[in-house]
């Protein structure tokens, strides 16, 4: 826990953050499964933290956002680790999950992940991809 919240707090901007799950997937590999709980773990510890709620919903957003990003970090090291990508997975489904049920934002996803590239320039909206949530329609669309 403590490397990862060092990771974490180590993590300002988007090139510290897509480092992050490398360093730490080497402490990630030597004991797998205390940090398949540790994940879990944490999921387990925001739900609570986000069920009290508070007087300030930017208060209850800030500890999302910081513990959310943690998450990442640890969810693209066990990824790494095992060759797969549940945990990203799982951890995308209910980033989009809280986001409308605590929220109250109504996201989808529309674009690869952070961490993985378009395969060529100009792909993100074509087929494949999700468009943009809203009502409004563009006379541009497909």
């Amino acid at each position: 826990m403590d490397e990862l919240s060092a990771r974490n707090a180590e993590s300002s901007n988007q090139d510290e953050l897509l480092q992050a799950p490398q360093g730490l997937g080497s402490l990630v590999s030597q004991d797998l499964q205390t940090f398949h709980f540790c994940f879990f773990q944490i999921v387990n510890k925001l739900d609570e933290r986000l069920a009290i709620g508070g007087p300030l919903m930017s208060e209850v957003a800030s500890i999302y956002f910081e513990t959310m990003k943690g998450l990442w970090i640890l969810a693209r090291s066990l990824d790494q680790v095992t060759g797969s990508n549940r945990y990203f997975s799982y951890l995308r489904v209910r980033y989009v999950q809280i986001s409308k049920e605590i929220f109250g934002r109504d996201i989808e996803v529309v674009a690869p992940p952070l961490s993985e590239r378009p395969s060529s320039p100009g792909t993100a909206g074509k087929k494949g991809h999700a468009k943009p949530s809203g009502k409004a329609q563009s006379s541009f669309e497909d």
